[in-house]
């Protein structure tokens, strides 16, 4: 986000570096840190994974869930999870909270 704002763009002014990090409450040093990072391996794997994905939701002509695309991928050599699979698939969900476990049922709730 910061590097989109400092990037001088044809319809407006670049701001300063110390600037936008005020504005964001980022330190300019962990500005210069991310920008010079690379992608995290896993993200990497996981774009690879993603158009594997789609190429194989494709070839199935959109019929295949996540089950099968899995067996799929593992048939062309990347071994992954169902759950892995399920996120790729629909990036735009939101994780499913863990459900809290429910107090155990005793014969005092139903004595009255």
């Amino acid at each position: 986000m910061i590097q989109d704002i400092t990037q001088p763009s044809a319809s407006a002014s670049a701001f300063k570096v110390r600037e936008a990090c005020t504005a964001l409450a980022v330190s300019p040093s962990g500005f210069y840190a991310q920008r010079y990072k690379g992608t995290r391996l896993r993200r990497r794997e996981d774009r690879t994974l993603a158009d594997e994905l789609c190429s194989a939701f494709d070839d199935s002509r959109g019929t295949y869930g996540s089950p099968r695309l899995v067996r799929t991928l593992r048939g062309r050599g990347f071994y992954t999870s169902k759950t892995r699979v399920r996120r790729l698939a629909s990036p735009d969900e939101k994780p499913r909270p863990v459900p809290t476990p429910k107090a155990p049922c005793s014969s005092q709730n139903y004595a009255q």
